[in-house]
């Protein structure tokens, strides 16, 4: 058998083993438990980062959009709009040289001039009468709408007609400034 003093070994080896398995359970749990909720909060955050993630990619694409849509509007004020400066002079000129090339008569011809503050444009507006030919007309209006600078038919108003063919209207324009 043991000595006696083996047996205070082995009995203190086994106070010792039981009380390593003691604190390993209460410690490892509550570690355990601290790993699974940082875990479960690593998740968390790395979809809040995903879903950030997505919502900058769509941010910057918008961004983008609004960067080329501004790109455009310099381009219409530069290319298509007139000069603020004489912008009705020439915008007579214009319907001058169409009704010529068209063969119309304008007569009681109204112009007026409008500021868009917030657009930071002007808006010519001209009102005409014309009594002619239908084709001639029609021509006539083409030409407006196929001017390279922006002239937009608002209205036709057809008032009617005395001779087969000739058809009276009153015609209304408008053509825009850049105002920057």
């Amino acid at each position: 058998m043991l000595e006696e003093k083996e047996r205070k070994v082995i009995l203190y080896l086994i106070i010792a083993l039981l009380l390593n398995c003691l604190i390993y359970f209460l410690v490892s749990g509550n570690l355990k438990n601290a790993y699974y909720s940082r875990l479960e909060r690593y998740s968390t955050l790395r979809r809040s980062v995903l879903k950030l993630n997505m919502e900058i990619d769509k941010r910057k694409f918008e961004l983008l959009k609004w960067q080329k849509a501004e790109k455009d509007i310099e381009n219409l004020r530069k290319n298509y709009f007139y000069p603020s400066q004489n912008g009705i002079e020439i915008v007579r000129k214009v319907l001058e040289k169409l009704a010529k090339e068209k063969g119309i008569y304008i007569n009681e011809i109204n112009y007026s001039y409008k500021v868009h503050e917030k657009e930071k444009i002007g808006e010519i507006g001209v009102s005409f009468s014309v009594e002619d030919d239908y084709l001639k007309l029609k021509d006539f209006i083409l030409g407006i709408e196929t001017e390279p600078k922006f002239i937009v038919v608002k209205k036709v108003d057809l008032i009617g007609t005395e001779n087969l063919g000739i058809v009276k209207s009153k015609l209304h324009l408008s053509a825009y400034t850049n105002e920057k």
